[in-house]
């Protein structure tokens, strides 16, 4: 009791010794680090919230180069929402300016769901301009490998000049049940104007379901008890495309799970575009909502 761990959370000098028990389980997992998907239903879920486990983060870069002055790692310091996220840059100067670097990394092997989409964030300040595929210099790519075999280049990023993106594509039906992982590489060709902060990637997810009319819901956090419901506006300009039915990610910060629920698309009296959604009665305390 009243020791502190990950995200300001401590045991309460009064915790019972099953909260205790709880919470010396979730500070043991943030300390180790994440080693699995978060998994729910068909849905695989990389956050960088926690230290990389069976990554590897030394692996070779798009056409097979070794790695030199490679920087990627997981930070507190970058994160489309909060908290971590997968980085290539340094943290103390927030650049890649090392000289001529690149590196790639490659995730945990997980098996291809059926009708499976790629979604991540990622937010690139680098020399390319923003909506600009660099394939020379600075190229930032995503490959995959399936079963083990030759990794394929799947796409080029672009640079977004510091603004976060959504990345989503769909996944060849051919490679359902097959066991992939996935690399992100990051190749600055030069040791010139790298003092910008670098890549960045976050929420990296793998899903059998089409999220891309509902991916600009405004994000949304609260202290809400199980059972009690919940209206999240949606952001002016997307509310259009945003209809019946839809789903939506709740997150519990006091266990680390999730789960992706039902919710309601309703209309205020003004015009106003809302998604209803009611928490399940075992989620309380700190709810995220995306």
């Amino acid at each position: 009791p009243g020791v502190p761990c990950h995200r300001g959370f401590s045991i309460p000098s009064h915790s019972t010794m099953r909260g205790a028990r709880a919470a010396v389980w979730l500070c043991a997992w943030l300390l180790l680090g994440q080693a699995v998907w978060h998994a729910t239903g068909k849905d695989l879920f990389w956050d960088f919230d926690h230290p990389l486990v069976g990554w590897n983060m030394n692996s070779n870069t798009l056409g097979d180069k070794p790695p030199m002055n490679s920087l990627w790692h997981v930070t507190n310091i970058y994160g489309r929402y909060q908290y971590g996220s997968l980085y290539y840059g340094v943290d103390a100067t927030h650049n890649y300016n090392v000289g001529e670097t690149r590196g790639a990394v490659a995730s945990t092997p997980f098996r291809v769901p059926e009708n499976a989409y790629i979604y991540f964030d990622f937010n690139s300040a680098t020399e390319c301009a923003k909506d600009v595929i660099c394939d020379y210099i600075d190229v930032q790519a995503l490959e995959i490998s399936l079963d083990e075999g030759e990794w394929v280049f799947l796409a080029y990023l672009p640079g977004t000049r510091g603004s976060w993106e959504r990345y989503s594509r769909a996944m060849d039906p051919a490679w359902t049940g097959k066991m992939a992982r996935l690399r992100f590489t990051f190749d600055s060709g030069d040791a010139e104007r790298n003092e910008r902060n670098g890549l960045v990637i976050d929420n990296l997810l793998i899903t059998e379901r089409n999220l891309n009319i509902i991916e600009d819901m405004s994000r949304y956090e609260a202290d809400a008890a199980g059972g009690q419901t919940l209206f999240i506006i949606i952001r002016t300009g997307y509310s259009a495309i945003v209809q019946n039915p839809v789903k939506v990610w709740l997150g519990d910060y006091m266990t680390g799970s999730h789960v992706v629920v039902p919710g309601q698309v309703v209309v205020d009296h003004d015009g106003t575009k809302k998604v209803k959604v009611t928490l399940p009665p075992m989620m309380g305390t700190h709810v995220d909502v995306r």
